[in-house]
């Protein structure tokens, strides 16, 4: 299997729509759509509008949405409840997968799996994500080394 990856750091659901065309070209046969908090930072109403167009556009593939990771100070879990509940298709928990254990320090709350900008994920939230990515996609009987 192929991958090609668009988007990049700072991306919002918004940037990936503009990207679809792009994309649509590869014909791809699976889509994982990362979406990062920068939606969330932004409001949730991105989302209510851009996943279901994005869906809609790969009308030969399965889709898969991929939440976000869990952030130090940000609480994603409202955004990854609503992609669980509402998101058009499968659905893979980056977001449980990284929210780790919480622990209180004098600068604030962070995550086991969160890096040291309180923001991206460290080494660990990689691999948590790449994890629980993988056995989704073995599960849904996707090859995956």
């Amino acid at each position: 299997m192929s991958t090609v990856v668009f988007g990049y750091s700072s991306d919002t659901s918004v940037e990936a729509g503009n990207e679809l065309a792009e994309a649509l070209l590869m014909n791809p046969k699976l889509v994982l759509f990362a979406a990062g908090g920068n939606d969330l930072a932004n409001g949730i109403t991105n989302y209510l509008t851009n996943l279901p167009a994005i869906k809609a556009a790969f009308t030969n593939a399965t889709v898969v949405w991929v939440a976000p990771t869990a952030r130090g100070a940000t609480d994603m879990s409202p955004l990854a409840r609503w992609m669980l509940t509402n998101a058009p298709g499968s659905y893979i928990d980056a977001y449980s997968a990284t929210k780790g254990a919480y622990n209180v320090t004098g600068s604030g709350t962070f995550s086991a799996y969160v890096g040291p900008d309180n923001v991206h994920p460290n080494t660990e939230g990689h691999w948590a994500v790449f994890t629980v990515a993988r056995n989704w996609l073995r599960a849904h009987g996707w090859f995956v080394p």
